[in-house]
């Protein structure tokens, strides 16, 4: 059953495109939809775990009910009722039904606190993210150091003290607190390794004329100094 289109039952009607457009509601999709860009929205806030599948389902609801408002907003929002005059006998109901039809007036709603709300957390967004990416930079700053001190590293034999402080100033203040107690040298510097004493050749009863040594100290313990 094909029903023409009327251009004055289009214009009293309150389901007009035109009327849909300039809502609040619409004005703020189109808004959001040209500002926000999905596949970099992960990747610049660092979202992880849940977070990042709480926003892929989002985005999936956002993109399906985008398709069924597209679907809808292509089918025909007039009614003919010339033509169910013609063909249908109680025409008092289609007159009800048209009077209706125009006095109908779609609800609107003020969404401008939600509207707010969203550029709220956008720039506290933005500003975390900000604040991260300052942090990071930093951090890469100084692992770049780091590697270059690595690659450029001299023989230990050739690094002054000045240098070494410099590279590790928490020796400069271990030292003052040995100096502060009065112990003028660090510990396990005078340590030498433990020197082998030849002892007495003694048999074990293993076999038949056959000698042993007994372990000395530093075969047994060989990690064993002593100042």
């Amino acid at each position: 059953m094909a029903a023409s289109v009327r251009p004055e039952a289009r214009a009293g009607s309150g389901l007009a495109p035109d009327c849909a457009k300039s809502s609040p509601r619409r004005r703020f999709e189109s808004r959001a939809v040209s500002k926000l860009d999905w596949s970099k929205v992960g990747t610049q806030l660092g979202l992880r775990g849940s977070t990042a599948t709480a926003l892929a389902n989002f985005k999936k609801r956002n993109d399906d009910a985008r398709r069924r408002v597209q679907v809808l907003s292509e089918q025909p929002t007039t009614v003919d009722f010339a033509y169910y005059r013609s063909v249908l006998k109680n025409t008092a109901v289609i007159d009800e039904i048209e009077q209706y039809y125009k006095s109908f007036q779609p609800k609107t709603y003020d969404v401008s606190k939600q509207i707010k709300a969203i550029e709220s957390f956008e720039q506290v967004a933005i500003k975390n993210a900000e604040e991260t990416k300052s942090k990071v930079e930093v951090e890469l700053k100084s692992l770049e150091k780091a590697l270059n001190d690595i690659e450029g590293a001299r023989p230990w034999e050739e690094l002054t003290v000045d240098e070494i402080t410099a590279a590790a100033p928490e020796i400069d203040e271990y030292t003052a607190r040995l100096v502060k107690k009065g112990r003028w040298m660090p510990p396990g510097y005078l340590v030498r390794p433990l020197m082998r004493l030849t002892p007495p050749r003694i048999k074990i009863g293993i076999g038949a004329g056959v000698d042993a040594d007994p372990p000395c100290e530093n075969e047994r313990f060989p990690n064993l100094s002593v100042l």
